[in-house]
């Protein structure tokens, strides 16, 4: 987490009352794997509710299609670019059958 997005957490901590349960659950995914299905979703940025893409590791993709509406054009590889300048693994799949990924290799499943 770099110095900005301490600070908007922080305050959002201490001002946003509401929001201070999901972002003490958000640090506990500090060091941890993760695999989103579907996305980068704007919830999980650190203006979201939710603001684990600060505090995760490492978040890789999973998306149904190499080309979306909403994307454009995608590849496969080391190139899920889903929170400033984290960059996971994009994988293309169909979110009901995930085989060709590795079992055992995340901490946990966004979605």
């Amino acid at each position: 987490m770099n110095f900005s997005e301490w600070v908007f957490t922080n305050v959002s901590f201490v001002l946003r009352p509401k929001k201070r349960k999901l972002i003490s659950l958000a640090k506990k995914f500090a060091f941890k794997k993760g695999l989103e299905i579907g996305g980068p979703s704007v919830i999980f940025k650190s203006k979201g509710a939710f603001p684990i893409y600060v505090y995760a590791d490492i978040i890789d993709g999973v998306n149904f299609a190499n080309s979306t509406i909403w994307e454009g054009n995608i590849l496969q590889g080391n190139n899920y670019l889903y929170f400033n300048n984290k960059i996971g693994h994009q994988y293309i799949a169909e979110g009901v059958n995930l085989s060709t990924i590795k079992n055992d290799n995340y901490d946990f499943i966004l979605s």
